[in-house]
């Protein structure tokens, strides 16, 4: 996996997990979030890692990861950049990626790495694989753009984004959570086998020839758009960039085996029963 790099979504605080820290910062099974990232990544064996932050999480995050000294990672092979704000001083959202990659020198020094392909993944999601051979060894040879990973939706108000209802021939479209929280009646892609949908996880890979296109197109291809609920504060949406790409894929995965993300302090999918699933055991 030489020519993949991963770009791990960190931008976040950890207010609704009930911590006064980033959210990479918060602890589950023995480890924080950043550790367990960083662990998965050294066993990947890929030659990079772009770590987008937020202005209101940076200096506190890269404090920690450098007094843990990576957990052995070489430090040469990471590159910390700090995403953009909204009009309102908000942090501008996962789709600010593109902007933020190209005015920090993430990308430029990707591609001089040798950097052919992107595998996003969220800080949230304690499942998520850093390295998945059969999913990346699959957009390679399939000459994908976008290759995208979801789940079957537990349940019709899952505060999950999903894959649209869209034409035959149409590149998939992602409906926010958020959205589909506000106008419940929204059609979304269904089968028989997943009558609540398709679950979007946030875990994708980019060729990096589309990467390069969304960030020249950055606020075309991922503009800002206002929250439902709430028309006072705007983000941009990485999901956005989709429609765009002339060959999509989206793959089903397991959502037992890589997708819990970490969402709220108690409850479903929260920071205290994560606690209870989950021990790691450092090697």
């Amino acid at each position: 996996m030489n020519g993949v790099a991963t770009i791990v979504l960190a931008g976040g605080l950890g207010s609704r997990l009930g911590c006064d820290i980033p959210k990479g910062c918060c602890t589950v099974g023995g480890a924080s979030l950043y550790e367990i990232f960083f662990r998965k990544f050294a066993v990947s064996k890929q030659p990079l890692a772009g770590l987008m932050f937020s202005s209101f999480n940076i200096n506190e995050s890269v404090k920690f990861i450098y007094e843990s000294a990576f957990w052995g990672v070489d430090y040469l092979t990471t590159f910390p950049f700090e995403q953009g704000l909204s009009a309102g001083g908000k942090p501008d959202g996962h789709g600010g990626l593109f902007e933020a990659a190209a005015k920090s020198g993430f990308l430029s020094y990707a591609l001089s790495r040798g950097i052919q392909h992107f595998n996003i993944v969220p800080i949230d999601n304690v499942l998520a694989p850093v390295s998945d051979p059969d999913f990346q060894d699959n957009h390679i040879a399939g000459g994908y753009d976008v290759s995208l990973k979801v789940v079957f939706r537990e349940s019709v108000d899952e505060p999950c984004s999903a894959l649209a209802d869209t034409p035959a021939g149409k590149p998939p479209a992602v409906v926010e959570w958020r959205t589909l929280m506000d106008q419940p009646n929204t059609p979304i892609a269904k089968a028989a086998h997943a009558p609540y949908g398709f679950g979007v996880t946030n875990m994708m890979m980019l060729s990096a020839t589309f990467f390069q296109t969304c960030c020249k197109n950055f606020s075309r291809y991922a503009p800002f758009r206002s929250i439902p609920g709430d028309s006072r504060v705007q983000e941009r949406f990485l999901f956005d960039v989709i429609s765009h790409a002339k060959k999509v894929q989206t793959v089903l995965v397991d959502r037992d085996k890589q997708f819990y993300p970490i969402k709220n302090k108690t409850g479903k999918y929260s920071l205290e029963e994560a606690n209870k699933l989950f021990t790691y055991v450092k090697g």
